[in-house]
């Protein structure tokens, strides 16, 4: 069976990042081809010493910044390659698996579609196991549609980062999350849009299920609204366009009714005032520059 990496980046999360690991090997206790690796951008609760203790078994390791989404998982897919692993699943730690034979059939399913680059699964909620996400497309005008009805048509353009499991040829041929972006805010979405529109082959899987423990419509805090607003900055400053502009205007009607136009004005343009670097989330410049500088330990190891 081929090896398969599962990363879960976490942050002061210490009592949700044990009980996806409970539940996790409760499930896949006998699959050997499964690395777990767990990153922790440097927590303050305990959550490392807390997954030692508790799971002494499970390769987790600390970060010595709050890398987030973005550049966490890239130092995840990276250290899963260099392991071996010819896949890498990318979970939060909210979102879980039921099915023993999801990794078997996931894999299956890329062997049978050998074109197919990344498969995400059908994301439900557990309080009602209601569809929350599949993935987007774009119309031809260039909005994002999210897909929440199974159909024969499985391509999308953008799948969820925290539900999905793609090849490790695929970031070393289409690059990895850019590592201009904020910890969390819109690098999935950009991440999607730019490996699709170089020829990578994305697909829900409609017959593989992820649980979302998570409210449907929980109401976010404030400074994950101003990352996301940084992500949305970002997103416009590298693909500008009129249809993008009018989009921003439109998503902006949120955030000026729940913080003000200051509030939103401030951090759009702290979004645009940051640096971006040409082809910052190619596979070989990250490497190249080296991982041992975002540990707390420069071995990097538990």
């Amino acid at each position: 069976m081929k090896k398969v990496g599962v990363l879960v980046v976490t942050y002061n999360q210490k009592k949700i990042t044990l009980g996806w690991i409970e539940k996790f090997k409760k499930t896949f206790h006998d699959q050997s081809n499964l690395h777990v690796l767990i990153l922790d951008n440097n927590s303050n609760d305990g959550t490392l010493q807390a997954v030692r203790n508790q799971y002494p078994d499970v390769d987790i390791r600390l970060l010595n910044d709050n890398y987030g989404c973005t550049t966490g998982r890239n130092i995840g897919i990276v250290e899963l390659i260099n392991m071996g692993c010819e896949y890498i699943c990318t979970l939060d730690n909210d979102c879980f698996i039921e099915n023993k034979d999801f990794f078997r059939n996931m894999i299956a399913a890329f062997n049978a579609n050998q074109e197919v680059d990344g498969y995400g699964a059908i994301v439900v909620r557990a309080h009602d196991r209601s569809i929350d996400t599949m993935g987007s497309r774009r119309t031809w005008y260039g909005i994002r549609r999210a897909v929440k009805v199974p159909t024969k048509n499985t391509k999308v353009d953008y799948l969820p980062g925290g539900a999905c499991i793609i090849k490790a040829t695929t970031y070393i041929k289409y690059g990895l999350f850019d590592n201009d972006y904020p910890p969390v805010g819109g690098q999935d979405h950009a991440w999607g849009i730019r490996v699709t529109n170089h020829g990578a082959n994305l697909h829900f899987n409609p017959n593989q299920e992820v649980i979302h423990d998570h409210p449907g419509h929980k109401t976010s805090h404030t400074e994950k609204d101003i990352y996301i607003i940084h992500g949305k900055a970002m997103f416009l400053k590298k693909n500008p366009s009129l249809i993008q502009l009018l989009l921003e205007i439109r998503d902006s009607r949120h955030y000026i009714a729940q913080y003000g136009w200051l509030f939103l004005f401030k951090h759009y343009y702290y979004g645009f005032r940051k640096q971006i670097h040409k082809k910052n989330y190619e596979y070989n410049t990250f490497i190249t520059s080296g991982l041992t500088k975002y540990y707390i330990r420069d071995d990097r190891k538990p």
